[in-house]
Protein backbone atom coordinates (compact mmCIF):
# COMPACT_ATOMS: atom_id res chain seq x y z
CA UNK A 1 0.00 0.00 0.00
CA UNK A 2 2.86 2.13 0.49
CA UNK A 3 4.13 1.83 -2.88
CA UNK A 4 0.66 2.23 -4.40
CA UNK A 5 0.60 5.61 -2.27
CA UNK A 6 4.05 7.01 -3.19
CA UNK A 7 3.23 6.72 -6.83
CA UNK A 8 -0.44 8.03 -6.51
CA UNK A 9 1.89 11.47 -4.99
CA UNK A 10 3.99 11.73 -8.39
CA UNK A 11 2.27 14.66 -10.05
CA UNK A 12 5.05 15.18 -13.24
CA UNK A 13 7.87 12.86 -14.41
CA UNK A 14 11.09 14.10 -16.61
CA UNK A 15 12.25 10.76 -19.22
CA UNK A 16 15.78 10.80 -18.05
CA UNK A 17 16.48 9.62 -21.83
CA UNK A 18 14.82 13.38 -22.83
CA UNK A 19 17.13 15.06 -19.95
CA UNK A 20 20.06 13.97 -21.52
CA UNK A 21 19.49 14.27 -25.20
CA UNK A 22 18.03 17.64 -24.51
CA UNK A 23 21.72 18.25 -22.13
CA UNK A 24 23.94 16.57 -24.86
CA UNK A 25 22.14 18.60 -27.56
CA UNK A 26 22.38 21.86 -25.49
CA UNK A 27 25.71 21.39 -25.73
CA UNK A 28 26.65 20.18 -29.71
CA UNK A 29 24.40 22.76 -31.35
CA UNK A 30 26.70 26.00 -31.38
CA UNK A 31 29.55 23.88 -32.01
CA UNK A 32 27.71 22.41 -35.25
CA UNK A 33 26.67 25.72 -36.12
CA UNK A 34 29.90 27.21 -35.66
CA UNK A 35 31.24 24.47 -37.94
CA UNK A 36 29.15 24.99 -40.51
CA UNK A 37 28.91 28.95 -40.43
CA UNK A 38 32.78 29.35 -40.44
CA UNK A 39 34.48 26.30 -41.61
CA UNK A 40 34.91 25.33 -45.58
CA UNK A 41 32.05 22.15 -46.55
CA UNK A 42 34.91 19.69 -47.14
CA UNK A 43 35.86 19.72 -43.62
CA UNK A 44 32.70 21.02 -41.56
CA UNK A 45 30.17 18.72 -43.22
CA UNK A 46 32.13 15.48 -41.95
CA UNK A 47 32.65 17.73 -39.21
CA UNK A 48 29.16 17.92 -37.92
CA UNK A 49 28.17 14.83 -38.68
CA UNK A 50 31.07 13.42 -36.24
CA UNK A 51 29.78 15.55 -33.65
CA UNK A 52 25.96 14.98 -34.25
CA UNK A 53 26.94 11.15 -34.24
CA UNK A 54 28.81 11.09 -30.77
CA UNK A 55 26.43 13.10 -29.74
CA UNK A 56 23.66 10.79 -30.33
CA UNK A 57 26.08 8.04 -29.15
CA UNK A 58 26.26 9.77 -25.98
CA UNK A 59 22.62 10.32 -25.55
CA UNK A 60 22.36 6.40 -25.28
CA UNK A 61 25.24 5.61 -22.85
CA UNK A 62 24.47 8.38 -20.23
CA UNK A 63 22.79 6.92 -17.27
CA UNK A 64 20.24 9.03 -16.44
CA UNK A 65 17.26 8.40 -14.96
CA UNK A 66 14.08 9.64 -15.11
CA UNK A 67 12.59 12.58 -12.90
CA UNK A 68 9.99 11.97 -10.52
CA UNK A 69 8.15 15.16 -9.00
CA UNK A 70 5.74 15.37 -6.01
CA UNK A 71 3.39 18.46 -5.79
CA UNK A 72 5.61 19.85 -3.31
CA UNK A 73 8.83 19.08 -5.09
CA UNK A 74 7.23 20.58 -8.50
CA UNK A 75 6.19 23.69 -6.91
CA UNK A 76 10.42 23.81 -5.35
CA UNK A 77 11.92 22.75 -8.83
CA UNK A 78 9.48 25.22 -10.61
CA UNK A 79 10.76 28.06 -7.91
CA UNK A 80 14.47 26.91 -8.20
CA UNK A 81 13.70 27.90 -12.27
CA UNK A 82 12.61 31.21 -11.35
CA UNK A 83 15.19 32.04 -9.05
CA UNK A 84 17.71 31.15 -11.95
CA UNK A 85 15.68 33.19 -14.14
CA UNK A 86 15.32 36.84 -11.75
CA UNK A 87 19.22 35.82 -11.26
CA UNK A 88 19.96 36.15 -14.97
CA UNK A 89 18.17 38.90 -15.81
CA UNK A 90 19.81 41.12 -12.77
CA UNK A 91 23.11 40.54 -14.89
CA UNK A 92 20.93 43.26 -17.61
CA UNK A 93 20.74 41.59 -20.61
CA UNK A 94 16.85 42.40 -21.71
CA UNK A 95 18.30 46.14 -19.92
CA UNK A 96 16.40 45.66 -16.93
CA UNK A 97 19.56 46.11 -15.33
CA UNK A 98 22.54 47.93 -16.29
CA UNK A 99 25.10 46.46 -18.16
CA UNK A 100 28.66 45.65 -17.85
CA UNK A 101 31.00 47.51 -19.89
CA UNK A 102 31.94 44.66 -21.75
CA UNK A 103 28.37 44.54 -23.36
CA UNK A 104 29.50 47.53 -25.09
CA UNK A 105 31.31 44.26 -27.56
CA UNK A 106 28.95 41.29 -26.43
CA UNK A 107 25.66 43.42 -27.77
CA UNK A 108 27.41 44.38 -31.53
CA UNK A 109 28.45 40.70 -31.49
CA UNK A 110 25.29 39.45 -31.23
CA UNK A 111 23.37 41.83 -32.92
CA UNK A 112 25.27 41.34 -36.31
CA UNK A 113 25.47 37.60 -35.88
CA UNK A 114 21.90 38.19 -36.16
CA UNK A 115 21.69 40.80 -39.23
CA UNK A 116 24.20 39.12 -41.21
CA UNK A 117 25.27 36.12 -42.94
CA UNK A 118 28.49 34.29 -41.30
CA UNK A 119 31.56 34.80 -41.04
CA UNK A 120 32.04 38.15 -40.51
CA UNK A 121 34.57 39.43 -42.59
CA UNK A 122 35.65 43.16 -43.37
CA UNK A 123 36.40 45.08 -46.33
CA UNK A 124 39.34 44.72 -45.62
CA UNK A 125 39.45 41.26 -45.21
CA UNK A 126 39.87 40.36 -41.46
CA UNK A 127 38.19 37.87 -40.11
CA UNK A 128 36.40 38.34 -36.61
CA UNK A 129 38.06 35.85 -34.26
CA UNK A 130 36.07 35.66 -30.79
CA UNK A 131 34.57 32.68 -28.61
CA UNK A 132 31.03 33.66 -29.97
CA UNK A 133 29.87 29.88 -31.00
CA UNK A 134 27.45 30.16 -27.27
CA UNK A 135 25.49 33.01 -29.81
CA UNK A 136 24.52 31.31 -32.44
CA UNK A 137 21.67 29.65 -31.92
CA UNK A 138 19.80 32.23 -30.64
CA UNK A 139 20.86 34.47 -33.50
CA UNK A 140 20.00 31.71 -35.95
CA UNK A 141 16.46 31.64 -34.21
CA UNK A 142 16.26 35.65 -34.45
CA UNK A 143 16.93 35.11 -38.25
CA UNK A 144 14.34 32.33 -38.70
CA UNK A 145 11.68 35.32 -36.66
CA UNK A 146 13.41 37.75 -38.91
CA UNK A 147 13.69 39.94 -35.62
CA UNK A 148 16.14 42.76 -35.23
CA UNK A 149 14.21 44.21 -31.79
CA UNK A 150 16.90 45.06 -29.26
CA UNK A 151 14.25 43.84 -26.85
CA UNK A 152 13.28 40.78 -28.31
CA UNK A 153 16.80 39.44 -29.54
CA UNK A 154 17.44 40.11 -26.30
CA UNK A 155 14.51 37.97 -24.67
CA UNK A 156 16.00 35.31 -27.12
CA UNK A 157 19.30 35.27 -26.10
CA UNK A 158 18.22 35.23 -22.19
CA UNK A 159 15.67 32.36 -23.08
CA UNK A 160 19.14 29.99 -24.61
CA UNK A 161 20.78 30.89 -21.59
CA UNK A 162 18.24 30.07 -19.19
CA UNK A 163 17.20 27.16 -20.67
CA UNK A 164 21.25 26.11 -19.93
CA UNK A 165 20.52 27.14 -16.38
CA UNK A 166 17.55 25.04 -16.04
CA UNK A 167 18.83 22.14 -18.03
CA UNK A 168 21.87 21.93 -15.09
CA UNK A 169 19.69 22.46 -12.50
CA UNK A 170 17.22 19.97 -13.63
CA UNK A 171 20.09 17.46 -14.04
CA UNK A 172 21.12 18.29 -10.46
CA UNK A 173 17.87 17.43 -9.31
CA UNK A 174 18.58 13.84 -9.49
CA UNK A 175 21.46 14.05 -7.12
CA UNK A 176 19.59 16.82 -4.34
CA UNK A 177 16.20 16.83 -5.13
CA UNK A 178 14.83 19.79 -3.24
CA UNK A 179 18.66 20.21 -2.08
CA UNK A 180 18.83 21.88 -5.70
CA UNK A 181 16.81 24.95 -4.92
CA UNK A 182 19.96 25.26 -1.64
CA UNK A 183 22.48 24.74 -4.52
CA UNK A 184 21.46 27.65 -6.92
CA UNK A 185 21.35 29.83 -3.46
CA UNK A 186 24.79 28.98 -2.64
CA UNK A 187 26.48 29.18 -6.47
CA UNK A 188 24.85 32.56 -6.39
CA UNK A 189 25.93 34.02 -3.56
CA UNK A 190 29.50 31.90 -3.68
CA UNK A 191 32.89 33.40 -4.12
CA UNK A 192 36.33 34.56 -3.01
CA UNK A 193 36.90 35.10 -0.16
CA UNK A 194 39.70 38.03 -0.59
CA UNK A 195 36.42 39.67 -1.77
CA UNK A 196 36.20 40.75 1.39
CA UNK A 197 39.12 43.50 0.67
CA UNK A 198 37.56 44.46 -2.45
CA UNK A 199 34.07 45.00 -0.54
CA UNK A 200 36.58 46.95 2.06
CA UNK A 201 38.36 48.84 -0.95
CA UNK A 202 34.44 49.62 -1.79
CA UNK A 203 33.19 50.66 1.58
CA UNK A 204 35.94 52.68 2.60
CA UNK A 205 37.69 54.01 -0.81
CA UNK A 206 40.93 54.25 1.08
CA UNK A 207 43.34 56.57 -0.66
CA UNK A 208 47.06 55.87 -1.82
CA UNK A 209 49.48 53.76 -4.05
CA UNK A 210 48.96 50.71 -1.76
CA UNK A 211 45.46 50.98 -2.16
CA UNK A 212 45.49 50.91 -5.65
CA UNK A 213 47.48 48.49 -6.09
CA UNK A 214 45.88 45.64 -3.45
CA UNK A 215 42.66 46.63 -5.12
CA UNK A 216 43.81 46.06 -8.67
CA UNK A 217 45.69 42.86 -7.61
CA UNK A 218 42.82 41.13 -5.92
CA UNK A 219 39.83 42.32 -8.52
CA UNK A 220 41.71 41.62 -11.53
CA UNK A 221 45.35 39.74 -11.90
CA UNK A 222 44.15 36.62 -9.43
CA UNK A 223 41.78 34.72 -6.38
CA UNK A 224 38.75 33.90 -8.48
CA UNK A 225 35.39 35.70 -9.51
CA UNK A 226 32.29 35.53 -8.28
CA UNK A 227 29.54 33.05 -10.06
CA UNK A 228 27.42 36.25 -10.04
CA UNK A 229 29.70 37.77 -11.77
CA UNK A 230 30.67 35.04 -14.26
CA UNK A 231 27.40 34.68 -15.02
CA UNK A 232 25.93 38.58 -15.36
CA UNK A 233 29.61 39.01 -17.69
CA UNK A 234 30.80 36.29 -19.28
CA UNK A 235 27.75 33.96 -19.82
CA UNK A 236 28.66 32.66 -23.02
CA UNK A 237 31.45 30.90 -21.56
CA UNK A 238 30.22 29.93 -18.29
CA UNK A 239 27.22 28.61 -19.28
CA UNK A 240 27.99 25.35 -20.79
CA UNK A 241 31.00 24.68 -18.27
CA UNK A 242 28.79 24.92 -15.36
CA UNK A 243 26.67 22.27 -17.11
CA UNK A 244 29.00 19.99 -18.13
CA UNK A 245 29.89 19.26 -14.56
CA UNK A 246 26.55 18.89 -13.10
CA UNK A 247 26.31 16.19 -15.76
CA UNK A 248 29.45 14.55 -14.68
CA UNK A 249 28.51 15.28 -10.69
CA UNK A 250 25.01 13.77 -11.50
CA UNK A 251 25.48 10.98 -13.94
CA UNK A 252 29.23 9.58 -13.70
CA UNK A 253 29.56 9.71 -17.41
CA UNK A 254 31.92 7.05 -18.60
CA UNK A 255 35.54 8.48 -18.78
CA UNK A 256 35.63 7.45 -22.53
CA UNK A 257 32.78 10.09 -23.14
CA UNK A 258 33.87 12.64 -21.00
CA UNK A 259 37.00 14.10 -23.02
CA UNK A 260 34.46 14.33 -26.11
CA UNK A 261 31.65 16.15 -24.29
CA UNK A 262 34.19 18.23 -22.50
CA UNK A 263 35.61 19.76 -26.57
CA UNK A 264 31.95 20.80 -27.16
CA UNK A 265 32.68 23.64 -24.75
CA UNK A 266 36.18 24.62 -26.86
CA UNK A 267 34.59 26.83 -29.32
CA UNK A 268 32.61 28.56 -26.71
CA UNK A 269 35.46 29.06 -24.09
CA UNK A 270 39.02 27.47 -25.03
CA UNK A 271 39.97 29.21 -22.18
CA UNK A 272 37.50 27.35 -19.57
CA UNK A 273 38.11 24.44 -21.15
CA UNK A 274 41.65 24.09 -19.73
CA UNK A 275 40.05 24.67 -16.60
CA UNK A 276 37.45 21.33 -17.17
CA UNK A 277 40.89 19.43 -18.55
CA UNK A 278 42.54 20.42 -14.99
CA UNK A 279 38.71 19.03 -14.07
CA UNK A 280 39.12 16.05 -15.99
CA UNK A 281 42.43 14.82 -14.72
CA UNK A 282 42.45 14.96 -11.23
CA UNK A 283 39.17 13.15 -11.42
CA UNK A 284 41.14 10.65 -13.14
CA UNK A 285 44.06 10.69 -10.69
CA UNK A 286 41.74 10.18 -7.70
CA UNK A 287 39.41 7.35 -8.96
CA UNK A 288 42.64 6.05 -10.28
CA UNK A 289 41.36 5.59 -13.87
CA UNK A 290 43.60 4.30 -16.35
CA UNK A 291 44.22 7.12 -19.05
CA UNK A 292 43.98 4.45 -22.05
CA UNK A 293 39.79 4.47 -20.99
CA UNK A 294 39.49 7.87 -22.04
CA UNK A 295 40.63 7.17 -25.38
CA UNK A 296 38.66 4.02 -25.67
CA UNK A 297 35.86 5.18 -27.71
CA UNK A 298 35.61 6.56 -31.37
CA UNK A 299 34.14 9.71 -30.26
CA UNK A 300 37.68 10.93 -29.27
CA UNK A 301 38.66 10.86 -32.89
CA UNK A 302 35.56 13.86 -32.86
CA UNK A 303 36.54 15.66 -30.18
CA UNK A 304 40.44 15.49 -31.45
CA UNK A 305 39.24 17.44 -34.32
CA UNK A 306 37.10 20.08 -32.97
CA UNK A 307 40.80 20.95 -31.07
CA UNK A 308 42.20 21.28 -34.01
CA UNK A 309 39.84 23.73 -35.77
CA UNK A 310 39.94 25.32 -32.50
CA UNK A 311 43.50 25.94 -32.19
CA UNK A 312 43.77 27.17 -36.01
CA UNK A 313 40.76 29.56 -35.36
CA UNK A 314 41.96 31.23 -32.30
CA UNK A 315 45.61 31.20 -33.13
CA UNK A 316 44.72 33.57 -36.42
CA UNK A 317 43.28 36.07 -33.93
CA UNK A 318 45.40 39.69 -34.02
CA UNK A 319 44.07 39.57 -30.10
CA UNK A 320 47.23 40.36 -27.63
CA UNK A 321 46.75 37.66 -25.30
CA UNK A 322 49.32 35.80 -23.91
CA UNK A 323 49.91 32.66 -21.22
CA UNK A 324 52.92 33.25 -18.93
CA UNK A 325 53.42 33.33 -15.28
CA UNK A 326 51.91 36.17 -13.18
CA UNK A 327 55.12 37.35 -11.81
CA UNK A 328 56.23 37.72 -15.54
CA UNK A 329 55.57 40.59 -17.57
CA UNK A 330 52.99 42.15 -15.12
CA UNK A 331 50.12 44.29 -16.25
CA UNK A 332 50.58 46.05 -13.26
CA UNK A 333 52.76 48.76 -11.08
CA UNK A 334 52.91 46.07 -8.18
CA UNK A 335 56.01 44.29 -8.85
CA UNK A 336 57.95 48.30 -9.89
CA UNK A 337 57.05 49.26 -6.81
CA UNK A 338 58.31 46.69 -4.73
CA UNK A 339 58.14 42.90 -5.28
CA UNK A 340 57.35 41.57 -1.43
CA UNK A 341 54.09 44.06 -2.17
CA UNK A 342 53.16 41.46 -5.04
CA UNK A 343 54.46 38.20 -3.00
CA UNK A 344 52.24 39.67 0.38
CA UNK A 345 48.69 40.48 -1.79
CA UNK A 346 49.35 36.80 -3.45
CA UNK A 347 49.92 35.18 -0.52
CA UNK A 348 47.05 36.60 1.42
CA UNK A 349 44.68 36.34 -1.61
CA UNK A 350 45.85 32.55 -2.09
CA UNK A 351 45.05 32.06 1.94
CA UNK A 352 41.84 33.76 1.93
CA UNK A 353 40.34 31.78 -1.57
CA UNK A 354 41.81 28.45 -1.51
CA UNK A 355 43.35 27.95 2.15
CA UNK A 356 40.04 28.70 4.05
CA UNK A 357 37.76 26.52 2.31
CA UNK A 358 40.59 23.72 1.85
CA UNK A 359 40.51 24.25 6.01
CA UNK A 360 36.97 24.22 6.06
CA UNK A 361 36.42 21.35 4.30
CA UNK A 362 39.26 18.70 4.25
CA UNK A 363 38.60 16.41 7.04
CA UNK A 364 34.90 15.90 4.98
CA UNK A 365 35.94 15.85 1.25
CA UNK A 366 40.04 15.21 1.41
CA UNK A 367 39.05 11.98 -0.90
CA UNK A 368 36.38 13.91 -2.90
CA UNK A 369 37.81 14.83 -6.33
CA UNK A 370 35.48 17.99 -6.48
CA UNK A 371 37.17 19.15 -3.42
CA UNK A 372 41.00 18.74 -5.12
CA UNK A 373 39.87 20.11 -8.79
CA UNK A 374 38.16 23.48 -7.03
CA UNK A 375 41.56 23.74 -4.98
CA UNK A 376 43.67 23.17 -8.11
CA UNK A 377 42.05 25.19 -10.08
CA UNK A 378 42.16 28.54 -8.14
CA UNK A 379 45.58 27.93 -7.66
CA UNK A 380 46.23 27.82 -11.01
CA UNK A 381 44.74 31.39 -11.60
CA UNK A 382 47.80 32.25 -9.20
CA UNK A 383 50.51 31.55 -11.65
CA UNK A 384 48.88 30.85 -15.04
CA UNK A 385 48.14 34.60 -16.98
CA UNK A 386 46.61 34.72 -20.17
CA UNK A 387 45.24 38.22 -21.01
CA UNK A 388 46.65 40.92 -22.38
CA UNK A 389 48.97 43.68 -21.04
CA UNK A 390 46.83 46.06 -18.71
CA UNK A 391 43.56 44.02 -18.69
CA UNK A 392 42.25 40.73 -16.81
CA UNK A 393 43.55 37.82 -16.33
CA UNK A 394 41.34 35.83 -18.27
CA UNK A 395 42.03 32.27 -17.25
CA UNK A 396 41.13 33.31 -13.61
CA UNK A 397 38.23 34.67 -14.60
CA UNK A 398 36.74 31.73 -16.51
CA UNK A 399 38.07 28.67 -15.20
CA UNK A 400 37.16 29.90 -11.38
CA UNK A 401 34.06 29.49 -12.78
CA UNK A 402 34.49 25.60 -12.62
CA UNK A 403 36.29 25.94 -8.88
CA UNK A 404 33.12 27.99 -6.90
CA UNK A 405 31.12 25.47 -8.92
CA UNK A 406 32.58 22.51 -7.47
CA UNK A 407 32.57 24.25 -3.76
CA UNK A 408 28.78 25.03 -4.51
CA UNK A 409 28.07 21.44 -4.78
CA UNK A 410 30.42 20.34 -1.68
CA UNK A 411 28.68 22.99 0.53
CA UNK A 412 25.30 21.48 -0.65
CA UNK A 413 25.92 18.18 0.44
CA UNK A 414 27.05 19.79 3.68
CA UNK A 415 23.97 20.89 4.49
CA UNK A 416 21.66 18.29 2.16
CA UNK A 417 22.94 15.07 3.68
CA UNK A 418 24.07 16.31 6.46
CA UNK A 419 27.94 16.05 7.06
CA UNK A 420 29.64 16.62 10.22
CA UNK A 421 28.96 17.93 13.39
CA UNK A 422 26.19 21.28 14.01
CA UNK A 423 29.10 23.72 15.31
CA UNK A 424 31.78 22.49 11.97
CA UNK A 425 28.60 23.58 9.84
CA UNK A 426 27.94 27.07 11.81
CA UNK A 427 31.71 27.89 10.72
CA UNK A 428 30.74 26.73 7.01
CA UNK A 429 27.85 29.30 7.29
CA UNK A 430 30.44 32.46 8.65
CA UNK A 431 32.64 31.10 5.65
CA UNK A 432 29.81 31.14 3.26
CA UNK A 433 28.37 34.91 4.72
CA UNK A 434 31.83 36.28 4.24
CA UNK A 435 31.96 34.85 0.70
CA UNK A 436 28.95 36.03 -0.39
CA UNK A 437 30.23 39.64 -0.18
CA UNK A 438 31.35 40.16 -3.94
CA UNK A 439 28.12 38.14 -5.15
CA UNK A 440 26.25 41.03 -2.76
CA UNK A 441 28.45 43.96 -3.64
CA UNK A 442 27.15 42.84 -7.67
CA UNK A 443 23.35 42.88 -6.78
CA UNK A 444 23.64 46.30 -4.61
CA UNK A 445 25.08 48.11 -7.86
CA UNK A 446 22.34 46.37 -10.06
CA UNK A 447 19.28 47.12 -7.70
CA UNK A 448 19.79 51.31 -8.82
CA UNK A 449 19.74 50.55 -11.98
CA UNK A 450 16.09 48.65 -12.29
CA UNK A 451 14.04 49.64 -14.96
CA UNK A 452 11.38 48.44 -16.72
CA UNK A 453 10.34 51.08 -19.29
CA UNK A 454 11.71 50.53 -23.25
CA UNK A 455 13.63 53.91 -22.27
CA UNK A 456 15.03 53.56 -19.47
CA UNK A 457 16.10 49.69 -20.53
CA UNK A 458 17.20 51.19 -23.69
CA UNK A 459 19.28 53.45 -21.32
CA UNK A 460 20.78 50.28 -18.98
CA UNK A 461 22.20 48.83 -22.91
CA UNK A 462 26.02 49.43 -23.29
CA UNK A 463 25.54 50.61 -26.69
CA UNK A 464 28.13 53.12 -27.60
CA UNK A 465 29.34 51.22 -31.02
CA UNK A 466 25.33 50.77 -31.91
CA UNK A 467 25.30 47.32 -33.25
CA UNK A 468 28.52 47.08 -35.46
CA UNK A 469 31.57 45.66 -35.10
CA UNK A 470 33.46 48.51 -37.21
CA UNK A 471 34.93 50.34 -34.75
CA UNK A 472 38.84 50.99 -35.51
CA UNK A 473 39.16 54.23 -33.27
CA UNK A 474 38.22 52.09 -30.00
CA UNK A 475 40.94 50.30 -28.40
CA UNK A 476 39.20 46.90 -27.98
CA UNK A 477 38.32 46.68 -32.02
CA UNK A 478 42.16 45.69 -32.75
CA UNK A 479 42.52 42.44 -30.74
CA UNK A 480 38.87 41.22 -32.29
CA UNK A 481 39.52 41.29 -36.15
CA UNK A 482 42.47 38.88 -37.42
CA UNK A 483 43.89 38.62 -40.84
CA UNK A 484 44.06 34.78 -40.73
CA UNK A 485 47.29 34.34 -42.95
CA UNK A 486 48.02 31.20 -41.58
CA UNK A 487 48.18 28.34 -44.65
CA UNK A 488 45.69 25.87 -42.21
CA UNK A 489 43.51 28.92 -41.49
CA UNK A 490 42.85 30.01 -45.60
CA UNK A 491 42.53 26.47 -46.36
CA UNK A 492 39.95 25.29 -43.61
CA UNK A 493 37.95 28.62 -42.88
CA UNK A 494 36.09 30.74 -45.24
CA UNK A 495 37.24 33.59 -46.56
CA UNK A 496 34.81 35.54 -47.64
CA UNK A 497 32.19 37.50 -45.32
CA UNK A 498 28.64 35.43 -45.30
CA UNK A 499 29.70 32.64 -47.85
CA UNK A 500 28.02 30.32 -45.67
CA UNK A 501 25.01 31.65 -47.07
CA UNK A 502 26.41 29.67 -50.31
CA UNK A 503 26.36 26.18 -48.16
CA UNK A 504 24.09 24.12 -46.23
CA UNK A 505 22.98 27.70 -44.33
CA UNK A 506 21.12 28.90 -47.59
CA UNK A 507 18.20 28.61 -45.90
CA UNK A 508 18.86 31.17 -43.26
CA UNK A 509 20.24 34.05 -45.38
CA UNK A 510 19.68 37.30 -44.44
CA UNK A 511 21.09 38.83 -47.80
CA UNK A 512 23.25 40.81 -45.49
CA UNK A 513 27.34 40.73 -45.73
CA UNK A 514 29.63 42.30 -43.21
CA UNK A 515 31.85 43.51 -45.52
CA UNK A 516 29.39 45.57 -47.33
CA UNK A 517 27.83 47.46 -44.23
CA UNK A 518 28.45 51.48 -44.45
CA UNK A 519 30.23 50.55 -41.44
CA UNK A 520 32.73 48.66 -42.84
CA UNK A 521 33.51 50.49 -45.52
CA UNK A 522 36.82 52.31 -45.09
CA UNK A 523 35.58 55.68 -46.59
CA UNK A 524 32.85 56.07 -43.76
CA UNK A 525 34.97 55.98 -40.65
CA UNK A 526 35.26 58.45 -38.95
Amino acid sequence: MEQIRKKTDIVFTISGKLLASCAVAYMALPTILFLLGWVRPLFSIPAAMAVAAASVLLCVKLPASPLHFTRRQLAVYLGTLLLSLLWLLAGGITGVALQHADFVVRNPIYETLIRCDWPLVDADGSHFIYYLAFWLPPALACKCLSCTDVFISGYVLTAWIELGLALALTVLWGKFRTGALLFLVLLMFQGPLDGVVRWSVHLFNPQGQTAHELYLTVLAFFGGVAPTMQLHYTFHHTTLLWLFVAMVVSWNIPARHQLFLASLCLLVSPIGSVGLLVFIAIRALASKTPAMQYFSSWTVLAGGALVLLAGIYFMSSNGNNRIRLTWEDSPFDLLRHGGWKFWGALAGSWLLTVGAPAVLLFRQFKRDAFFWSALAILTLTYFIYIGSVGGYNEFCYKASSISFFCLALLFTRVFVEPLGTRRWRAWCVCYLALAALPSLSVFAKAAPTLAFTEPARLANMQRLWAGHLHHPEHPWNAPLWGKGEGAAFRAVYFQQAGQSADGPLRPFSTGIRTDTEPSAVRTARP
